[in-house]
């Protein structure tokens, strides 16, 4: 069962006039946990991004080239993956 499925079963479970009061508060948390995971997301993205540096690959620049396609009747443990100087 999905998470959407699961929780829709629990907001008509808990949509009766006895239970409102704890289906709001279910909604509430609901919502502050997405709101958290979300801040977290965000949080977690700037502090890799700290120290993340961008290659610094100029034209002309010496690089290796990755080749994982195999031809015909290659075998794949003898296959060089990258070609370069």
């Amino acid at each position: 069962m999905s998470w959407n499925r699961f929780r829709l079963a629990l907001l008509k479970e808990f949509e009766s006039d006895s239970n409102a009061h704890l289906a709001s508060k279910l909604r509430l948390t609901q919502e502050v946990i997405a709101k958290n995971m979300k801040d977290r997301a965000a949080w977690s993205k700037v502090c890799y991004d700290k120290n993340t540096k961008e290659p610094q690959i100029l034209v002309g620049s010496k690089v290796l080239l990755f080749n994982d396609t195999l031809k015909v009747g290659e075998a794949a443990k003898f296959h060089e993956n990258w070609t370069g100087p």
